[in-house]
This record gives C-alpha cells, sequence and structure tokens, in this order.
C-alpha cells in the first residue's frame, strides 16, 4: 500500500518523484501529484493553502516532468499507474472534490481546481508524440493516432481539454526544454486573459 504522509523536509523531497513506499525504490509519479495535495491526509497536505504562501484567489498550477515510466519497485507497474492516474484527478478538481465550470477566481469561494501541464522527457521509446515534429502540446491539439501507454498516461494526468493533449508536453531528451516553459508559460497567460 502507498505511504500517505505528507511530505517531510526539504532534504527527504528535493526529487519529488522519488520512491517513498516504504522499500520501493524508482520513481512513482503519484508522488508528485502527493506533494501538490494529498485528500488521504486528516488533515489534507494543500500545497497551494495560505499558510503554505498560496493565495486563495490565485490560480493553482501543477507542472510535473518526468520519464514518464513508474518503476516503484516492488509494486507492478500497472498498479502503480493506477495509482498516478486516480492521484492525478484527486489533485485536478482541488481540495473541494469538485471540477468548478468556470472555473474563476472572482467567485466566492475562488475556484480551487488545479491546472495540470506534464512534460514527459522521453530518451527512446516511451513516447510516438515526441518528435520532431512535437505532435502534442502548444495550441489545442487533437490526439493523435498510436498513442504510447506513456502518451496515454501522461494525457490523462494532464488537465488537457477533452479529446486533446494541449497540455501533456512530450520531449525528447536533447531537445530544448526552455521552448517548452516558454508554451506552458504562454498558455498560462492565455488563460488569464480569458478569464
Amino acid at each position: 500500500m502507498p505511504g500517505t504522509s505528507a511530505p517531510g523536509p526539504l532534504t527527504n523531497y528535493a526529487c519529488g518523484l522519488k520512491g517513498g513506499l516504504g522499500t520501493s525504490s524508482g520513481t512513482h509519479v503519484r508522488n508528485a501529484f502527493d506533494i501538490a495535495l494529498n485528500k488521504s491526509l486528516n488533515p489534507i497536505w494543500n500545497l497551494y493553502e495560505t499558510s503554505r504562501g498560496g493565495r486563495a484567489d490565485a490560480k493553482k498550477f501543477l507542472i510535473i516532468m518526468t520519464d514518464g515510466l513508474n518503476q516503484a519497485t516492488p509494486m507492478p507497474d500497472a498498479i502503480a499507474e493506477q495509482f498516478m492516474a486516480i492521484t492525478a484527478n484527486a489533485v485536478k478538481t482541488g481540495p473541494n472534490d469538485a471540477t468548478d465550470t468556470p472555473c474563476l477566481q472572482t467567485t466566492t469561494p475562488p475556484c480551487d481546481d488545479v491546472e495540470i501541464y506534464t512534460i514527459g522527457f522521453f530518451d527512446g521509446n516511451q513516447s510516438n508524440f515526441d518528435g520532431p515534429p512535437r505532435l502534442c502540446g502548444k495550441g489545442n491539439t487533437a490526439i493523435p493516432a498510436n498513442p504510447t501507454t506513456m502518451d496515454t498516461l501522461m494525457i490523462a494526468a494532464s488537465t488537457s481539454n477533452p479529446g486533446t493533449c494541449n497540455r501533456f508536453f512530450p520531449v525528447h531528451k536533447g531537445d530544448n526544454l526552455s521552448d517548452v516553459f516558454d508554451d506552458i508559460g504562454q498558455d498560462i497567460l492565455r488563460g488569464r486573459l480569458v478569464n
């Protein structure tokens, strides 16, 4: 069973994707979501709380960058992937467990949904979309044909618009990450102008 404790000192969690499953080792992408918001704790762990420097009236964002491969040994990959999906969906709705439509900061209380961008930093055949050209990310991109399992997981973990992969950025190791972060920043600013 995965651990359910809130993050400890920074030295224990300098890498948000650290094992953290007792005797396990390897990447467990679920941990990145738990560090932002963990509703299974009492009281819940919420990185966006005002007591932790968050602002109630600010939109919430989470950017996850990983090679995407769950290697939470001895946990089977399929179980680790299931936990990743469940935890990502819990973070998307924020502490109130409801999707606020539209998500506005001018309502009372303000929207607490979390917009999630996923960056897959791949080397090999983990993604069919890492290009060149990159087939997901910037813009409202329809999901291309033949996604890998990792592509599907990373798209589902993001808050991409339905039927698109506009918030999943598959990158081949060696590509320029600053371009990806520029694209994400532009998308966030575009959202501020619309809302």
